[in-house]
C-alpha cells in the first residue's frame, strides 16, 4: 500500500479491488498498525486509464480522491477521471503545480442540499457523505469535540448515514476559516478528528457560496494540520455547477502491511 499526506489527512491507498467483507479486516489491520492513518482506500485502473477508487466504509472522500490522482500521475501535471465509492458521478482530479492536488466535488445541484437547522447549525449534503456546520467553533481536546460531534450526529439523526461529519468553524484575522473536522463513517464504525477534511471544507464552500450570493466563491480553510485547502463553488441563480477542492499533498511511501499480528 501507498501511504500519502493530502494536507495532513494521512491516507492509505491500497491496490487492488476486493469485496466488502475484505475491505473491512484490511482497514482494521491498517489501522491497528499505522495509528496516523486517518482513512483507506483501495483502488485499480481501468483500461481507459480511469481510476476507480472504493473507500473501506463506502464513503466519498474528497481528500483520498486528491490522493489518487497525485499517485496515478506520479506528482506529474494533468488530469486524470476517477470514479469513487458514494457517488455515481465521473469527477475530474489531477495536479496542476508541484505538490498539490485538486479534484472535483460530487455535490448537488440543487440549493435545497444546503439548509439551517438551528441558527448556528447548517446541513449541507452531497454525494456520499452529509455534513453539519456550526458556526460557534468549540474550543476542547481532540476527545471533546469527537464526542460534541457524536452527540450533535445522534441529534440530528445522520449515524445512520453511510458517512456524516461536523465541522467546527470559526474564522481569523485574515477571514480564512478554520476548521475541527468530525467524521463518522457508519459501515466501519469509526469517528476521527480528521486533520483536514476536503469534503467538509466544500460543504462550507457551498454554504458560503448562497451567503454571499457570488457566481464564483473562493475560501482559503484552515485544516487542524495547519495547511490551507482551497475550494472554488460556481453557481447560477438557480443550481451549483461545479465545486473543485485544491491543497498541498505529499506521499510518504510504501508500506506493507502485517497479515499476521502476533
Amino acid at each position: 500500500m501507498t501511504l500519502l499526506w493530502p494536507a495532513g489527512n494521512t491516507t492509505a491507498l491500497v491496490k487492488g479491488l476486493v469485496p466488502k467483507f475484505e475491505k473491512e479486516k484490511i482497514n482494521k489491520l491498517i489501522l491497528r498498525q499505522f495509528p496516523s492513518v486517518e482513512q483507506v482506500g483501495f483502488y485499480d485502473v481501468n483500461q481507459n486509464g480511469q481510476g476507480c477508487l472504493e473507500m473501506a466504509g463506502g464513503e466519498f472522500c474528497g481528500n483520498a480522491t486528491r490522493a489518487l490522482a497525485y499517485l496515478l500521475l506520479n506528482g506529474k501535471k494533468g488530469v486524470i477521471q476517477i470514479t469513487a465509492s458514494g457517488t455515481k458521478q465521473v469527477l475530474l482530479a489531477g495536479v496542476n503545480k508541484e505538490r498539490t492536488s485538486f479534484a472535483q466535488m460530487p455535490i448537488l445541484q440543487s440549493f435545497s442540499s444546503v439548509t439551517s437547522l438551528t441558527d448556528a447549525i447548517i446541513k449541507v449534503t452531497i454525494d456520499g457523505i452529509t455534513h453539519l456546520i456550526v458556526q460557534k467553533r468549540k474550543v476542547g481536546t481532540r476527545l471533546t469535540l469527537k464526542i460534541k460531534g457524536y452527540q450533535l450526529l445522534r441529534d440530528f439523526n445522520l449515524l445512520t448515514n453511510p458517512a456524516a461529519g461536523v465541522m467546527f468553524v470559526s474564522t481569523d484575522t485574515d477571514n480564512n476559516f478554520i476548521v475541527d473536522p468530525i467524521v463518522w463513517v457508519r459501515d466501519i464504525q469509526t469517528l476521527f478528528y480528521e486533520t483536514a477534511c476536503a469534503s467538509g471544507s466544500t460543504a462550507i464552500g457551498l454554504w458560503q457560496s448562497l451567503q454571499q450570493n457570488k457566481d464564483l466563491c473562493t475560501l482559503r480553510i484552515k485544516q487542524p494540520s495547519n495547511e490551507l485547502l482551497t475550494i472554488k463553488v460556481r453557481k447560477t441563480k438557480r443550481y451549483f455547477k461545479q465545486a473543485v477542492i485544491e491543497g498541498p499533498i505529499n506521499i510518504i511511501g510504501e508500506r506493507r502491511i502485517l497479515c499476521q499480528e502476533k
